[in-house]
């Protein structure tokens, strides 16, 4: 249940966190149906799909499992963002990446459903994922979102992720990934279960 507007260079990785110049014309939200989601290992699979779900944990992203997550509305900075792991050629660890603000609303506890977009200085890029799902429990919390990716060639389907613990101050533990969901088998995107995970380099995303 999601709708993106994305410009990604993929050769300018100082700027570019995933696609090669993508843009969307969408102005409605796309919503995606999302079966019933109670923060378990399988109710995470059963959204992504298992074997992204692996990669992205062999990658080292930490997923914060649980039914009772915090309420992480607000807006975060995530800055400096460091590329902390990829199964994409040529991606370098350690690579720093444009400054990212994050902004997350409408929480609901009850059906673990969250807003959640970002953008870097300039809208350089910008995504937003309408309906996206949030597990988690005590001030730990992962929120999972799936959000459509438009080229000239086509439309994929991506997922972004943050993950971390909330405090006064922010997040910490902060980590922010990209990968691709599905191409559709279009040539022009990354290849399925492909992307990058990044983390705040002082380990914590100002609240803003």
């Amino acid at each position: 249940m999601s709708t993106t507007t994305s410009k990604w260079a993929i050769l300018a990785l100082a700027v570019s966190l995933f696609f090669p110049s993508c843009s969307s014309d969408d102005k409605d939200p796309i919503y995606y149906p999302v079966a019933q989601f109670d923060g378990s290992h399988e109710s995470v699979q059963n959204y992504l799909n298992p074997e992204l779900l692996e990669t992205m944990e062999g990658l080292g992203l930490h997923v914060n499992l649980g039914n009772t997550p915090p309420n992480v509305t607000g807006q975060f900075l995530d800055s400096p963002n460091v590329l902390e792991a990829s199964n994409i050629e040529n991606s370098t660890p350690g690579t720093i990446f444009a400054d990212t603000y994050f902004t997350i609303r409408n929480f609901n506890p009850l059906t673990n459903s969250i807003d959640i977009s970002y953008t870097t200085p300039g809208n350089t890029e910008t995504s937003a994922a309408v309906g996206a799902v949030v597990s988690g429990h005590g001030n730990q919390f992962t929120i999972f979102a799936k959000h459509k990716v438009t080229h000239e060639a086509g439309t994929a389907d991506s997922v972004m992720v943050v993950s971390g613990q909330l405090t006064s101050e922010g997040i910490v533990d902060f980590q922010f990934a990209t990968f691709m969901l599905d191409n559709h088998g279009l040539p022009t995107f990354i290849a399925n279960n492909k992307g990058r995970l990044f983390h705040d380099g002082d380990n914590l995303a100002e609240k803003q």
